[in-house]
């Protein structure tokens, strides 16, 4: 598996630098829109929610194929984090190829989770959460909350050291940090067959903190797959 994933990570290295998400857009949106037969509606369960969990999906694009191939052990290709509003609970997360609220692509949004988990995006999904107190989900939800009213941009370089932009689980860490926490513990991924492949964070590195907890989880079955 690493070997695989080293060769992919190149191949998606090649691909991103080249502007591959841009080209396929076109094509993403419209799969995304396109009527879908036998699809199941979700029932999210938010009155298990606490803001500050951890809110994963395993995606059906070829961007989450790729993620999932670089994981040793696959399990999800997204993460995002739980915020709470005046209008219900909202997802926020790092959005490659999706248009925010404002019609911009490759945002930090906010969005129900719902349609975070829409099953035209999504196979499978879960919450985790790790032990928090009041006080630290407060922050977390007012910074992530902040972050997506901005409209902070994709990080197409995968560039840890610029805050300016993020990828999905960039945004989990740098919140995260805003806590004194690092849900990572400093796992990072690093193709060292491409110089300029920085060291990437996986969804599998937060979801194999020690402390995380399962809230709830839905399988691979959904959608009608």
């Amino acid at each position: 598996m690493r070997t695989r994933g080293r060769a992919v990570l190149a191949v998606a290295a090649l691909w991103l630098a080249a502007g591959g998400l841009t080209a396929c857009r076109k094509a993403a949106v419209e799969a995304e829109t396109e009527a879908v037969a036998g699809f199941t509606a979700l029932a999210v369960p938010d009155t298990l929610f606490q803001s500050g969990d951890l809110v994963f999906r395993r995606g059906r694009s070829a961007a989450s194929d790729l993620v999932l191939l670089c994981e040793d052990e696959p399990v999800y290709s997204h993460v995002g984090l739980l915020a709470h509003t005046s209008d219900g609970w909202r997802v926020v997360h790092a959005a490659p190829d999706e248009a925010e609220a404002r019609g911009r692509y490759d945002r930090v949004v906010a969005e129900p989770p719902a349609d975070f988990w829409l099953p035209q995006r999504c196979r499978a999904g879960g919450v985790y959460r790790l032990p928090l107190t009041e006080a630290e989900r407060e922050l977390l939800n007012t910074e992530a909350l902040r972050l997506a009213a901005d409209g902070r941009p994709f990080d197409h370089r995968f560039d840890e050291r610029d805050t300016a932009a993020f990828y999905c689980t960039e945004l989990i860490c740098f919140l995260y940090t805003r806590i004194g926490l690092d849900p990572s513990q400093g796992r990072r991924t690093r193709d060292r067959l491409i110089p300029f492949t920085p060291p990437l964070i996986l969804p599998g590195h937060l979801l194999a903190c020690p402390d995380l907890q399962t809230i709830w989880r839905f399988p691979e079955t959904y959608g009608g797959d």
